[in-house]
């Protein structure tokens, strides 16, 4: 039976601040071309990140990102003057001491960086991310558990999948009701499951039309 560490686990609690970032104007560093390097790669590129590649070797793997056009390989050593146009740094590899040497460039130019050798020791972390047709949304572990993120969003992804169709009717409607004298009240009355539950009868229409006849 496992031991009782809750003590242990709640001081070392992770905080995390979520932002969203337009991948399409996202510029991203890789450095290393091995298999987190690579894992990374993909995941970036597949969302629409503008991905650079940086390293002297590279695994087969990477054959499948040839043909992706928001992707570059560059393979050399690496300088400081990569890093100088772009956002965001993933530091994928296993030299010490070329990792050091990247974090101190990043702290000198404010770019932010993920040490895939320890998440801690970076200062970013790329959280799980899952989305439907209307509905994107990404999460983390306090404690840092990646299988646990991956179980969770799965589950949260069923449920949202559900509201799928009911939030893009509201979307629909909150574009249409920007410009009305009681664009506020209609929000607010949408936006609930009270309303939810006239959408899944299909009275929905009837129901706007009897509140917000004007």
């Amino acid at each position: 039976m496992l031991e009782n560490n809750t003590e242990d686990f709640l001081s070392t609690e992770l905080e995390y601040t979520h932002i969203s970032l337009l991948s399409c104007k996202t510029k991203v560093l890789i450095i290393g071309g091995g298999r987190a390097g690579y894992i990374k790669a993909m995941s970036l590129a597949s969302k629409g990140c503008k991905v650079f590649v940086l390293s002297e070797e590279f695994i087969c793997d990477f054959d499948n990102l040839l043909n992706m056009s928001n992707v570059s390989i560059i393979k050399g050593k690496y300088e400081s003057r990569f890093i100088h146009d772009k956002h965001l740094v993933v530091i994928a590899v296993n030299d010490k001491k070329v990792r050091e040497k990247i974090k101190e460039d990043c702290e000198k130019l404010y770019k932010l960086y993920l040490d895939c050798t320890d998440f801690k020791e970076g200062q970013f972390v790329m959280p799980v991310q899952r989305k439907t047709e209307n509905v994107i949304f990404s999460l983390n572990t306090k404690g840092g558990n990646p299988k646990a993120a991956i179980f969770l969003a799965n589950v949260i992804d069923k449920t949202l999948s559900e509201y799928d169709e009911f939030i893009e009717y509201i979307c629909t409607v909150r574009e249409e009701a920007k410009t009305l004298k009681y664009k506020d009240e209609i929000l607010n009355f949408i936006v609930s499951e009270d309303f939810r539950f006239f959408y899944d009868k299909n009275k929905h229409k009837e129901v706007l039309r009897m509140f917000f006849n004007n």
